[in-house]
């Protein structure tokens, strides 16, 4: 690609959430590709206003792929990743309590994954493996594999696992592929400075402003390690339990096997466990300064981890035939699910044992307190932890539907041979996983459609119609022009009706968002306090319709995927949430979606870097999600030339309302106030009250501008009233480009002529060799 003219003022614009097209970006057919490649890059058109245009398009990195539906899958494990994020503010300022924090959110992540991989061998090597594969009838609809050994439970329940041991494989290919995709991209730093991290970005006291931040290819290694190697070891040692107990009527084969592999997987467990614990890594570099592998330490906790799967396999595999006819469940597993579920429990109990200890034990540490409550991270964390139990449970109501008919009960009644035996309590959980939180989000919905009825018709209806009125006063007349505010008998009336009501309910439903963890409190506290008491006590018709809906959840999430996997309509919806959830680096769950800031951010830092060199001045404006990239890109002080300057626009900006409101150890007044001392000549940030997702900043180095939606309330004789913009409104309004215009204007002061044989500094390319 030809490299254009870079002297002189560029603005660049950075899309929010639904990775929106750069010929929509740039108001032209088909601008012309300058920079990076077909996942992320940056477009050109031609000059506005004695500026240089650019827009980069970061959608790819989200939602353009086909494949990138299929993240929704992982949406527990990104969950997990957010909750870590969620640290408060007081607890981040205190190193001891810091550490302890990002020890047992690390342990809660790995937690849900043993979680995943519990119930999935489950689902597949009780009710394919052990019960369906002792019918040849039902054995006729599933894999050949199923069949070959229908005399040996044993050897059943060994091939059964091929499905979970596959599952895992995925998962760690895929974190393979993402980290050499998105961790591997480093921010520029002056040429001499590279270096290797020696600690994740959580662990990282400066946050988003450390030059590190970034670069988490090696905290993704030991993390990912981490997980894949317990999950071997879980899925070793639930064969070994389970395959001993199945053949005990039968006698028990090389029963120090079994032994072995259940011991030496728990010390698996156990290294996983202490894997975390070391944060900083310091190893030989390869060529350009960039680890590409794991350590030694994560090489042989994976090579260990692989001798318990080989000892349960061969343990399952010897054991003798036992032709007896299959009475219930899968011996041993009610036992294995019970410890294994005590233990998750347990470990995400520990995040609000921490969370309280510390908020008790604070002496003097108190900092800008965020909207959200102290327990978000446990809040965010069981959410991940319902969703994955509520669709998995589902799942297993599914498959053991279609082996036979299903008994809700341990053992199976005489004669039948075409019945399927599941636990009475998976029933009954999957009914409370579905119906409190439905109770709860409609008792949220009716509170809701409540305060957004009073706004409509209330007090604040009448001050959205008096603000317009006196806008209309202070406007020139013109007889073509209707008011949507005026009433009977006023001057260009036209008999408009609810217009300034349905601007108060707009303006309602915008402050719900902040609300949001009303519901997600509730649901925890629900699910944690109602279980005990009412968790076998439910009404028998709650417990029918509860077990039909959670059958129905995986159907859905097939359908969704299906869809989405065509769509790119549906797959930009669908991405909007990952947009959000995986921003941040993957630092507390290393299986969750990889996060597209690893690479948006250095992209965009690197870009400013050559702009600079060539002589020129970067006006950066940025909507919605784009202003958190634009933020981020402009923290780190090392990432940028020493005497760069900036200008930056922000509009629909969720950095306060939502960014401080969730993470308010990470994005605060005092951070964003700190952009000013990086030489941001003018950041000036434009916000509706209608904005869902946008607000004003309140920091000391942005001026907030309140802009009114809709524009105004005339309109022409003969066209319908303004509509309300809401957050994707801002393009389209004139306002906007003034203040991209006072941006250059302050800029233009600062340019200088690019010295004679100026270079870029720099230290990696623009993306990995595998994109």
């Amino acid at each position: 690609m030809a490299e254009p003219d870079l002297p002189g003022i560029t603005e660049v614009r950075v899309h929010g959430v639904g990775g929106t097209r750069p010929a929509a970006l740039l108001g032209v057919p088909e601008p012309r590709q300058v920079s990076g490649d077909a996942i992320a890059g940056f477009y050109r058109r031609g000059d506005v206003a004695g500026r240089h245009v650019e827009a980069y398009s970061w959608g790819g990195l989200t939602s353009r792929s086909g494949t990138r539906i299929l993240w929704l899958l992982l949406l527990p494990f990104m969950l997990a990743n957010l909750a870590g994020w969620m640290v408060p503010a007081g607890l981040a300022a205190r190193r001891g309590w810091f550490r302890a924090y990002r020890v047992v959110m690390r342990w809660a992540g790995l937690a849900v994954t043993l979680d995943f991989v519990l119930l999935l061998t489950w689902i597949c090597v009780d009710y394919l493996g052990y019960q369906c594969g002792a019918r040849p009838a039902c054995t006729q609809s599933w894999p050949a594999f199923l069949a070959s050994a229908p005399e040996h439970p044993a050897r059943r329940i060994l091939l059964a696992a091929l499905v979970p041991l596959a599952a895992i494989a995925l998962l760690a290919a895929l974190a393979h592929r993402s980290v050499r995709r998105y961790e591997r991209v480093r921010p520029p730093v002056a040429a001499g400075a590279e270096h290797e991290p020696e600690r994740s970005g959580a662990a990282l006291p400066e946050g988003p402003a450390h030059r590190d931040f970034w670069a988490g290819e090696r905290s993704a290694w030991r993390l990912g390690s981490a997980h894949v190697a317990a999950a071997l070891a879980l899925l070793a040692v639930l064969v070994a339990h389970t395959a001993h107990a199945a053949q005990a009527g039968a006698g028990v084969r090389r029963e120090w096997l079994a032994t072995a592999a259940m011991a030496l997987g728990g010390a698996v467990l156990l290294g996983a466990l202490l894997l975390p614990l070391l944060e900083r890594h310091r190893r030989p570099e390869r060529p350009g300064g960039r680890a590409h592998r794991p350590g030694p330490l994560e090489l042989g906790l994976l090579a260990v981890s692989a001798i318990p799967v080989t000892l349960a396999a061969i343990f399952a595999w010897s054991q003798a035939a036992h032709p007896g006819p299959v009475a219930g469940e899968l011996p041993g597993m009610a036992t294995a699910v019970t410890a294994a579920c005590a233990a998750t429990l347990a470990a995400i109990l520990l995040v609000p044992l921490l969370l309280g200890a510390e908020a008790i034990t604070r002496r003097g540490h108190a900092a800008e307190p965020g909207r959200f409550r102290w327990c978000a991270p446990f809040v965010t964390l069981a959410l991940g932890v319902w969703a994955l139990n509520t669709v998995m449970l589902g799942t297993l109501i599914q498959v053991a539907g279609m082996t036979g008919r299903i008994a809700y009960a341990e053992r199976l009644p005489a004669g039948g041979a075409a019945t399927v035996a599941v636990f009475p309590g998976v029933r009954h959980a999957a009914t409370f996983l579905i119906v409190l939180p439905a109770l709860v989000l409609a008792l949220f919905g009716c509170h809701q459609l409540a305060m957004y009825l009073r706004a409509r018709f209330g007090r604040e209806r009448e001050q959205v119609r008096e603000h317009y009125r006196r806008l209309e006063r202070e406007r020139p007349g013109d007889v073509w022009l209707a008011s949507a505010v005026a009433g009977p008998g006023s001057p260009g009336w036209l008999g408009v009706r609810g217009w300034p009501g349905r601007v108060a309910g707009a303006r309602r439903l915008a402050r719900a968002t902040l609300e949001l963890d009303r519901p997600a409190t509730g649901m925890v506290a629900g699910l944690l306090c109602l279980w005990p008491v009412l968790g076998d006590r439910l009404p028998e018709g709650a417990i029918g319709a509860g077990t039909a809906a959670a059958a129905l959840l995986p159907v859905l999430l097939l359908g969704l995927l299906r869809s989405g996997w065509r769509d790119l309509d549906r797959r930009r919806t669908v991405g909007v949430l990952w947009d959000v959830g995986t921003f941040w680096p993957r630092s507390y769950h290393p299986l969750a979606p990889p996060s597209y800031a690893e690479r948006a951010v250095p992209d965009l830092q690197r870009r400013m870097w050559r702009l600079h060199d060539a002589g020129g001045r970067v006006v950066i404006t940025a909507h919605s999600q784009g202003s958190v990239l634009a933020a981020a890109a402009l923290m780190q002080r090392e990432c940028r030339p020493p005497d760069d300057v900036v200008a930056l626009v922000t509009f629909g900006s969720p950095l306060r309302k939502l960014y401080h409101w969730a993470f308010p150890a990470y994005f605060n007044s005092e951070t964003l106030g700190r952009l000013r001392e990086l030489r941001v000549a003018r950041w000036e940030n434009l916000y509706y009250l209608t904005d869902w997702v946008g607000g004003p900043v309140r920091a000391a180095s942005c001026r907030d501008v309140e802009l009114d939606d809709p524009r105004t309330s005339l309109f022409r004789y003969g066209d319908p009233p303004p509509r309300i913009a809401g957050h994707s409104g801002y393009w389209q309004d004139p306002a906007l480009w003034a203040a991209v215009s006072r941006a250059a204007t302050v800029l233009r002061r600062t340019l200088r002529a690019p010295a004679a044989g100026e270079e870029r500094a720099r230290t990696a390319p623009a993306v990995p060799e595998s994109a």
